[in-house]
């Protein structure tokens, strides 16, 4: 992940091959959002609820506290969307994204 945002980050930094205005870098981050969510559940199921884990008695503490980690970054990352404005998206749909993004995450820590 960390390539794919060294090289596709919309701005100026350093090495980046895509140099575009606020709409696209907004996108982005709207997008890596979700990819980030996606892969704390992924996490999730390979930690607890797919078959091999489920075959093994003993849960991984360690892996349970980095993956509620994971999931409060996304958290604390929606949080900064919804406070970051944006021409390209109206705030009620910002809201209405981020809103429903947490939503399903507190239901993941529930987990």
């Amino acid at each position: 992940m960390s390539t794919f945002i060294k090289l596709f980050r919309p701005g100026h930094a350093e090495g980046s091959i895509v140099h575009t205005d606020r709409r696209l870098d907004q996108a982005y981050r709207f997008a890596t959002a979700a990819v980030r969510v996606a892969g704390a559940c992924r996490r999730i199921s390979a930690v607890l609820t797919n078959e091999k884990a489920r075959a093994n008695p003993v849960v991984d503490h360690n892996a349970v506290i980095d993956i509620l980690n994971d999931l409060q970054a996304c958290v604390d990352e929606l949080e900064e969307l919804k406070r970051t404005p944006t021409a390209a998206m109206p705030a009620e749909v910002t809201y209405g994204f981020c809103d429903g993004w947490t939503i399903f995450l507190f239901e993941c820590r529930t987990f």
